[in-house]
């Protein structure tokens, strides 16, 4: 099984959630952004979940991240877990400089993983 899976969502208005998972602290990961900006994310996402924040890929994973926030014009909720060696304050300090397309994101959390 993939470290990284998504799910997409087909329940009425098309993708509803899309859920990002580094399953393996090891995992290679490259975040390298597209020009091209899929519809779905444009005006289908609505809820952005990152299962888990790795320490050593993190600029990688903010700038996926970056990517959804900028583009997902309907986003209403993100979720982010941190493991405990990521400082949370940081990580939200990074985040509110990030362009948003969304003025419908009123949510955002940030916790520590078990």
């Amino acid at each position: 099984m993939s470290p990284v899976r998504t799910h997409r969502f087909p329940l009425g208005q098309g993708l509803v959630a899309f859920d990002f998972i580094m399953g393996y602290p090891l995992f290679a990961f490259t975040w390298i952004e597209s020009q091209l900006v899929p519809a779905c994310l444009l005006s289908k996402l609505r809820t952005l979940e990152v299962g888990y924040l790795h320490a050593h890929k993190e600029e990688d994973q903010l700038k996926l991240i970056k990517y959804f926030l900028k583009n997902a014009k309907v986003l209403e909720d993100m979720s982010i877990s941190c493991p405990e060696d990521i400082d949370t304050t940081q990580i939200r300090m990074k985040l509110l400089e990030f362009p948003q397309g969304s003025s419908l994101l009123r949510f955002s959390t940030i916790a520590d993983s078990d």
